[in-house]
């Protein structure tokens, strides 16, 4: 059995200094914290997919082992109550600009981003 290791989100300014160095910036948070844990949990998902382009530059920081955990849209779950969600999945289908992949998402705005990625 395989167990993988990961927390909720990476861009947590409460982090720098008892997590993160002090010295490095959010810009490096994410590749930082993919050398630590297996993966990380996207809450922000529930709230917008991210885009493409986003997604990809999450990409270029981690190593090819690391996993995204996405929360499925709200849009999803709550409005459409699991029915008819083909248009939510397309590439940018219900407005939400798409998605890369299926296993990449981001992070949120009620506090899991609390930084650009």
């Amino acid at each position: 059995m395989q167990y993988d290791i990961g927390c909720s989100g990476w861009s947590y300014t409460s982090w720098q200094g008892p997590f993160y160095p002090q010295n490095l910036t959010n810009s490096g948070w994410l590749n930082y914290y993919s050398h630590v844990f297996d993966y990380v949990k996207i809450d922000s998902s529930f709230y917008r997919i991210p885009n493409v382009f986003m997604v990809n530059n999450w990409n270029t920081k981690i190593p090819k082992n690391f996993r995204y955990r996405a929360k499925f849209p709200r849009v999803i779950t709550h409005e459409k109550r699991l029915k008819e969600v083909d248009k939510a999945f397309s590439v940018g289908g219900g407005g939400n600009n798409g998605v890369a992949g299926g296993s990449s998402s981001g992070q949120n705005s009620q506090g899991q981003n609390d930084n650009s990625q």
